[in-house]
């Protein structure tokens, strides 16, 4: 794979040298207390923080994951197909979903699932890519039984992407900052879901999104 940058120390550890903005700095304080694995990257794909709960599970220091250190990780016979998509990602500065195989700090290789959203700045600037990293060993028991009939979707992309986010226990503050637009444009798409799954809040919204299947469980 490519090495999207070179890994520098920080003015802090686990983040790499460079003029953070609000957001990421809020980001990064939020990230720390999760214990969801997140990440920031820049948007030439140097990686720039990580979580604690990222170095638990792959036994990478934050240090050694920073620039293109978190590659190391990557299941060898996935690592071309993860440059490919993950350069063009970047390249077109949208979201994206990249699925493969980790190495685990216990020596186990997982399936995991990592999508990250562009980060703008206040002037519309491209700054980074936020995201997170979710195990995703369930995906390959669903692919050895498909189901042939294929669901209509009731919610759009982003409203079932931010249903996602909730799960996760996101507020719409830091899922505002994530995808880059405002806490009540989050609000709004929360509330256009929770009219179409038949919810009255965006807790049950949550639960039907998952019944109905237009959210992963």
């Amino acid at each position: 794979m490519q090495r999207f940058g070179q890994k520098a120390h920080g003015p802090a550890v686990g983040t790499m040298e460079r003029n953070w903005s609000a957001g990421e700095v809020a980001f990064s304080v939020f990230a720390s207390r999760s214990s969801t694995i997140k990440w920031m990257v820049q948007p030439d794909g140097a990686s720039i923080y990580v979580n604690q709960a990222w170095c638990d599970f792959t036994g990478l220091s934050r240090e050694e994951t920073l620039g293109a250190g978190w590659v190391q990780n990557v299941h060898p016979d996935d690592r071309s197909s993860v440059e490919l998509h993950y350069a063009e990602a970047l390249r077109l500065q949208g979201p994206f979903d990249l699925e493969y195989r980790l190495l685990r700090a216990d020596g186990s290789f997982v399936w995991v699932l990592s999508s990250g959203q562009p980060y703008f700045g206040e002037h519309g600037q491209h700054v980074a890519y936020t995201g997170a990293v979710r195990t995703f060993e369930t995906l390959r028991l669903r692919l050895a039984h498909p189901i042939s009939v294929t669901a209509v979707k009731l919610l759009t992309r982003r409203e079932a992407e931010i249903l996602e986010w909730i799960a996760k226990g996101n507020t719409s503050d830091e899922i505002a900052m994530m995808l880059g637009t405002s806490p009540r444009t989050v609000e709004t798409h929360c509330k256009s879901a929770a009219v179409k799954l038949g919810a009255i809040n965006r807790v049950q919204a949550v639960v039907q999104a998952i019944r109905q299947g237009e959210i992963p469980f």
